[in-house]
């Protein structure tokens, strides 16, 4: 695994943190039938930025983003925001016998 960074959100940051909340948004759609199907935000990205009594941080690592394979909507999701799939992990259950 990559090296993690936390650091302080910036103006530049902004698109993608847009994008992130609605790949959020979608993801969470189908299961909650309240979210209005119009372009909506949870989030006021840019008054929390601006805030001086807010602290909005954000992490990056490398470029990784791990998802389970299985979870179709996360994954759909962040493709939508650019990740592609790259490498598939396998696993054996040791807790089971063959």
């Amino acid at each position: 695994m990559g090296e993690i960074t936390i650091r302080k959100a910036k103006w530049s940051d902004l698109d993608q943190l847009k994008e992130m909340e609605q790949a959020l948004i979608e993801a969470e759609r189908p299961f909650d039938p309240t979210i209005k199907e119009s372009n909506i935000h949870y989030y006021d990205l840019e008054g929390m930025l601006q805030n001086p009594n807010l602290l909005m941080i954000v992490a990056e690592l490398d470029g990784r983003l791990d998802v389970y394979s299985g979870n179709t909507d996360a994954m759909s999701a962040y493709e939508k925001m650019g990740f592609r799939p790259y490498c598939v992990e396998m696993r054996m259950d040791l807790r089971e016998e063959i």
